[in-house]
């Protein structure tokens, strides 16, 4: 099968062997295949991945267990041992064991084809389209902060940064009919892509917030979510970092900072989400931001992720 494969921090597209699936697993037909920050991340060193990245993704089920035959399925990216400690306490995307898909000792979606267990398969409704499911991980991604902090309508939220999973939290937030801001570098950019969200520059900051979520990934966005933050407030750190942070420790304990970490999410919580709130993805594709390619044209399509402006990059189109 063809693949894009990552190697020493470059991409080639080649043929690899088509993978056989193990007992309990099924054989998946990719159908699209989103490029995300982490992949990005993933060149720049990010856990030392080699191989087939690529876990934001919509597939068939081509070959399994006669339950599954010809489903459209997502899948639960992390692949856990279900036997340790963590397991036995729902703590499954903890698993010290645990496979990535894409990430961490997985194959992972820019390939025709992929095997992943049946346990953790997702059936999508006839409703939703691929490019609504293909969206799915990273909006679970989203909807996790939810879990993990208490919100209320007296709080003053703040979203650091508007590339495509700063959206994807302000899209979220404000489904549920929370305030919130979000701090960019151009707001004339921004703001006609946020509608309905105050949309700030570092010069209109004045009083701090007492929840603020991180989603740039870099230094300075940390930089900036901690000079915004009031004290006793709650920082959600919603990115990846190929390179180590420097971060003032004792700013943290003398305000009494909480520091969230907060990673994937619930694939179903993601599914009924998309199902009642869906619609303006589909309008992406009607306004251009979304382009696609084939897995042979990935340089095209890695350089054209790093434009923010787009809602999406996919791959979409497979020799098969």
């Amino acid at each position: 099968m063809k693949c894009i494969w990552l190697e020493a921090g470059a991409l080639q597209h080649k043929n690899v062997p088509t993978p056989q699936p193990a007992q309990g697993e099924c054989l998946l037909a990719i159908k699209q295949a989103g490029i995300c920050g982490t992949d990005r991340e993933l060149l720049r060193g990010y856990y030392n991945f080699q191989g087939i990245a690529g876990h934001e993704f919509v597939a068939t089920v081509e070959r399994g267990s006669a339950a599954w035959q010809d489903k459209r399925v997502v899948a639960d990216i992390n692949i856990s041992c279900e036997v340790c400690e963590h397991c036995s306490r729902g703590l499954q995307h903890h698993c010290p064991q645990r496979r990535v898909i894409g990430i961490k000792d997985q194959t992972g979606a820019f390939a025709e084809y992929m095997c992943i267990p049946e346990r953790n398969l997702f059936e999508l409704p006839a409703s939703m389209s691929d490019y609504q499911a293909v969206q799915l991980e990273p909006l679970a991604a989203a909807l996790q902060i939810l879990d993990q902090i208490a919100l209320d309508a007296t709080d003053r939220v703040l979203v650091v940064g508007a590339g495509r999973l700063g959206r994807m939290v302000c899209r979220v937030l404000k489904a549920r009919g929370q305030k919130i801001s979000v701090l960019v570098r151009d707001k004339a950019k921004v703001a006609k892509t946020l509608d309905g969200i105050d949309v700030l520059s570092q010069a209109d900051l004045g009083s701090l917030f007492n929840i603020v979520i991180e989603c740039t990934g870099h230094q300075d966005g940390m930089a900036l979510a901690l000079a915004a933050i009031e004290p006793r407030g709650t920082i959600v750190v919603k990115s990846t970092y190929a390179n180590p942070l420097t971060i003032d420790m004792s700013q943290l304990v003398v305000n009494e900072i909480s520091l969230v970490g907060s990673r994937c999410g619930d694939l179903g919580k993601a599914i009924s989400w998309m199902v009642d709130n869906g619609e303006e993805f589909d309008l992406h594709l009607k306004n251009d931001k979304v382009h696609a390619f084939a897995l042979s044209e990935y340089q095209q399509a890695f350089d054209e992720a790093a434009n923010t402006g787009l809602e999406k990059v996919i791959f979409n189109q497979f020799d098969r």
